[in-house]
């Protein structure tokens, strides 16, 4: 048999032990969880660093985007049309040698370790919405896809509701009272539209009909007012209005017409139509990071005694729209 002894009276010396090898468990845990916390802390610290640098690099790389798209504008040309893929050209009637009228790369342009593009929009293509009229408005969305009448009625009048400048419904519209009634914190404007995401406020109008969407009603697509309506500039040019806007505006013979004349001239109308107010939507990122920026501007073109301008009429440096 083995013997058993107990240990002498008083003897704690064990115990302590036990006691002191937890207590150094527990330092080590402490210890460990701190360096984790700090190597978290660093990392993130580091990723926030370097995405305000990403950002920084990818607003000006927009903004060198913009420099780009206005320097396209300034440019001489006669006239301007739509190639294919609805690509903005700026044209000569007689185009120097081996100089063709074409849309040049406006995608994915190097500069430094980032890229930057743009986009441009001729806001001549489109409808003022401050001239528009109601039988035209109704017809520009049923033209877009649109198919429930009331609803193109409800939007048409309260379009005109926001922009005249009196307190009497439309038949269909919407003035203070329906906004109040709703909680939204605004009233009818009342006054000239200033920029077409205005649009956004008014009764009706929700982003898939403003922007559009690929199957608004019964799976068919729905284009969006965004691409045709405007608030710059009173002419169109038939070269690069949509066939929606010449529809809308035009007979449907007569919009027939103008867009068999572009078909049968590679895109071209007439050589004496040029447009003087664009869009500019340009972008900038860093290659394999997420961060992105935007910017969209609408500029007018100035001739002057003195060479030509670019006039900024609406600026949006966090462009966030589809």
């Amino acid at each position: 048999m083995s013997e058993v002894r107990a240990g002498a009276p008083g003897d704690t010396s064990r115990g302590e032990q036990g006691v002191a090898l937890i207590l150094v468990l527990w330092i080590l845990v402490l210890l460990t969880l701190l360096v984790m916390d700090f190597a978290f802390a660093t990392r993130l610290e580091t990723r926030v660093a370097r995405n305000y640098l990403e950002e920084a690099q990818a607003y000006y790389l927009a903004q060198a985007a913009v420099q780009a798209a206005l320097a396209e504008i300034l440019e001489d040309y006669d006239y301007t049309y739509l190639e294919e893929g609805d690509q903005l050209v700026f044209a000569k009637r007689n185009p120097p040698e081996g100089k063709e009228n074409e849309a040049p790369n406006r995608r994915d342009l190097t500069l430094g370790p980032g890229l930057y593009g743009y986009e441009l929009a001729d806001e001549e293509s489109k409808i003022n919405i401050n001239v528009i009229t109601q039988p035209r408005l109704r017809a520009l969305l049923e033209e877009a896809g649109l198919k429930d009448s009331s609803l193109r009625s409800i939007i048409a009048d309260s379009i005109l509701d926001w922009i005249d400048s009196d307190h009497l419904h439309k038949l269909n519209g919407a003035e203070d009272d329906y906004y109040e009634s709703n909680g939204l914190p605004y009233e009818a404007k009342d006054r000239r539209i200033d920029t077409i995401e205005e649009l956004l406020l008014v009764r009706g109008v929700t982003p898939a009909i403003f922007y559009g969407e690929a199957s608004y009603e019964d799976g068919e697509p729905y284009a969006g007012l965004v691409h045709f309506l405007t608030t710059t500039g009173a002419g169109l040019n038939n070269n690069t209005a949509s066939e929606t806007v010449l529809r809308t505006l035009y007979t449907d013979q007569r919009a027939a017409q103008i867009l068999a004349r572009r078909e049968a001239n590679e895109g071209v109308y007439s050589k004496t139509q040029r447009s003087r107010n664009f869009t500019i939507v340009a972008s900038g990122r860093i290659p394999g990071s997420p961060v992105r920026r935007r910017i969209k501007a609408i500029v007018s073109r100035n001739e002057t005694p003195t060479g030509r301008t670019a006039t900024i009429t609406y600026w949006n440096d966090n462009y966030l729209g589809r």
